[in-house]
């Protein structure tokens, strides 16, 4: 299941690159702070993650940027468009990778490690829950279970796991898509049915577009598996990393400024 999540759309294809091969100085706290700087690895075009287009930056630099700050530190940012990439740079941190059950493992194994010991990734405590709902136009009242698209056509990232959970229903899909806001701009023109896309992306598209006539078809889940907790992956860190930025991430839950960011982007209800 984990080869279909990591070719998820945008920048959840970076989830995988967490954990790709590395020639690379990332590193501890200890080391950003004598370096200066936090250092992330972002996609450029992935709103409303990322993007260096020059408007807003995305909530997950906006959360780097606070969390550097908090840190003392500076911030950073190199793009990158695909996993591949990923091991050619110096970054210290991807900020949404999927929190798995082997990852709280290596969490506990990395608190009773010696103080000196990195480790190849560790992730901070989730800060966000990626969810995947089914959104329809006008129609959407029509459809009360899965086996109501049938005769209908979803669109999907080909390769994802909605494609292979929808095709092993029997059920048309459509995966010429790389984006929710290709999606979601399929399902708004009528060209298809529904489609499945995270609820961060259809919050970022309703801002943007809020006359489109598409919305959450309430009642129908596509598969629990294609939801996760999103945290951030450091590579090549230790425990006293993460910890000092799960302390930060509880501050920004508890002051509200983590649920500020979010909801500049549409998003709500996505807080731990």
């Amino acid at each position: 299941m984990k080869c279909f999540r990591s070719l998820l759309p945008a920048v959840l294809s970076l989830i995988a690159a967490a954990s790709t091969p590395f020639q690379s100085l990332a590193g501890t706290l200890e080391e950003m702070r004598k370096a200066g700087y936090l250092e992330v690895c972002a996609a450029p075009d992935a709103l409303p993650s990322s993007s260096r287009a020059g408007g807003l930056p995305g909530f997950q630099l906006e959360l780097g940027e606070r969390i550097a700050r908090e840190l003392g530190l500076g911030f950073r940012v190199t793009w990158i468009k695909s996993k591949e990439y990923a091991g050619r740079t110096h970054c210290d941190a991807f900020m949404s990778a999927a929190s798995l059950p082997e990852d709280a493992d290596e969490r506990r194994a990395a608190e009773t490690a010696p103080a000196t010991r990195r480790f190849p990734r560790l992730l901070t405590r989730p800060y966000m829950d990626v969810r995947f709902v089914l959104a329809a136009g006008a129609a959407r009242s029509e459809i009360r279970d899965l086996d109501d698209l049938r005769t209908r056509h979803v669109a999907v990232p080909s390769g994802s796991w909605a494609h292979y959970v929808l095709n092993s229903r029997g059920i048309p899909v459509w995966v010429r898509f790389t984006s929710d806001a290709d999606i979601l701009d399929a399902v708004a023109a009528g060209e298809a049915d529904a489609g499945v896309v995270s609820l961060q992306g259809l919050g970022w598209y309703r801002k943007n577009s809020p006359g489109a006539p598409v919305d959450v078809v309430k009642g129908v889940t596509v598969d629990p598996a294609l939801d996760y907790p999103a945290a951030i992956a450091f590579r090549r860190s230790d425990f006293a990393t993460v910890k000092a930025v799960d302390e930060v991430i509880d501050r920004l839950e508890a002051d509200g400024s983590l649920g500020r960011i979010l909801e500049t982007y549409g998003i709500e209800g996505s807080m731990r």
